[in-house]
């Protein structure tokens, strides 16, 4: 290297140490130069604790080994109370057993009309996970509630991928099957509307009735909330969510 050259490196280096760079490169060696040295003597100090103590446990035990120990001997309570402690054990694993096995019957297989409704739905979840990002709202409500693990039934609004994996015919023994479901928990002696009661809420809802007077729907649901306090508890509920709507 020529003397020309040595001169022009020696001039960058008093340049460069001039810098914020270098301090900020030596800084970081003293750091890490600390962290070595720290980690260093911690790791003295601990093999020499983990030494002595392993000798302080080694010694007890060589003089326990020396020691003959009695053998000690199973008492009556102890012998009678073990068989009790098995059966509670064996009692709760089949009483585990049989709900998995029951919980495991109603997930995978809801079967209708011979047709595997849990196995369908999930090929329609799976669909419905492969549609293109972004997921327009409005024409993919039931495909958005399908990743929920909800299955949304209205007659004649069903959407095309899930005609496509359930089918028409599938569809609709599925929602007459809800249907019959639902009306079979209602209570069979549940008050039904008179003539009166029911004339009053058409009255109030239809679209005529409330372009002719000029009704607000915050008037309508106020109607029918007044025609709720003459209603027993059943009436009064199926009225109040019809207001709500």
């Amino acid at each position: 290297m020529s003397e020309a050259e040595q001169s022009r490196l020696l001039q960058e280096f008093e340049n460069w140490c001039l810098t914020l760079d270098c301090t900020a490169f030596w800084k970081e060696r003293k750091r890490k130069y600390a962290l070595e040295t720290a980690a260093s003597n911690c790791s003295e100090v601990i093999d020499k604790m983990l030494v002595s103590d392993s000798q302080g446990l080694l010694e007890p035990q060589n003089q326990t080994s020396t020691v003959e120990l009695p053998t000690p001997r199973p008492t009556q309570e102890t012998t009678a109370s073990q068989p009790i402690a098995t059966t509670t054990t064996a009692d709760l694993d089949q009483e585990h057993a049989n709900t998995r096995q029951e919980s495991d019957n109603e997930e995978k297989h809801w079967i209708i009309d011979g047709n595997d409704i849990t196995s369908l739905f999930l090929k329609y979840r799976y669909q419905a996970d492969i549609i293109p990002k972004p997921v327009p709202l409005e024409s993919n409500i039931q495909e958005i509630l399908a990743l929920s693990g909800v299955l949304f039934l209205a007659n004649e609004q069903h959407s095309e991928c899930k005609v496509t994996v359930f089918g028409e015919q599938v569809l609709k023994n599925l929602l007459k099957c809800q249907i019959q479901t639902l009306l079979s928990k209602v209570p069979h002696d549940t008050p039904n509307f008179t003539n009166d009661d029911f004339m009053e809420m058409v009255n109030v809802v239809r679209v005529s009735a409330v372009d002719e007077e000029g009704m607000s729907p915050k008037s309508a649901k106020l109607r029918l909330l007044t025609l709720v306090t003459s209603m027993d508890q059943f009436k009064s509920n199926v009225v109040e969510g019809i207001a709500d709507l």
